[in-house]
């Protein structure tokens, strides 16, 4: 290889390593730019990411009780728990509440948990951000799991309320629409 031909691929291996130094540099940018980019997304959308409780808000001091119940439609082999049989939260604060799933068959399951609430008017009050009710759940044999609904608790729950039923019914999703009515009902 003779001088020039060296001092070419020298001179070509300068660019490329100057053109990865600034396309790293600019995915570093990329990445402290994507906070401030996402609120600025979340607001245009609509997503609100400020619907937790303040510092400066009043939270009331009574707690909203949730009683969890969960149930399995006719012919439906998986089962539904709630792990927790209460639970409880203040006006504009978050609620954790958990389930177990399990399949105790030999074969692979297809469900869809349908959520209904008692009062009927409590729905207004209670705000499912996470919740395994909101896609279909696949299950293997024997597979058990636990599953976890995260709900808000709006600023304007009545204290009147009195306490909130949430209760899941486990259909096989093949039985559901998609709308998450049951079909014959």
């Amino acid at each position: 290889m003779n001088t020039a031909t060296l001092n070419q691929t020298r001179q070509g291996n300068r660019k490329t390593a100057i053109k990865l130094g600034v396309i790293v540099l600019a995915m570093f940018g990329f990445c402290f730019a994507m906070v401030p980019m996402y609120e600025v997304f979340c607001r245009a959308v609509g997503i609100q990411q400020d619907r937790i409780v303040n510092e400066n808000d009043v939270v009331p001091a009574w707690s909203q009780r949730i009683d969890l119940d969960a149930n399995e439609a006719p012919g439906v082999l998986a089962k539904l728990i709630p792990l927790d049989h209460t639970a409880s939260g203040k006006a504009g604060q978050l609620v954790k509440a958990h389930f177990r799933l399990e399949n105790p068959t030999d074969k692979p399951l297809q469900l869809r948990a349908i959520p209904s609430y008692a009062p009927s008017n409590a729905v207004r009050f209670v705000q499912k951000l996470q919740c395994f009710c909101f896609d279909a759940i696949d299950l293997a044999p024997h597979e058990t799991r636990d599953v976890t609904v995260v709900m808000l608790l709006k600023k304007e729950l009545p204290e009147s309320l009195g306490p909130i039923t949430l209760s899941y019914t486990l259909f096989n999703a093949a039985d559901s629409s998609a709308d998450g009515k049951v079909s014959g009902s």
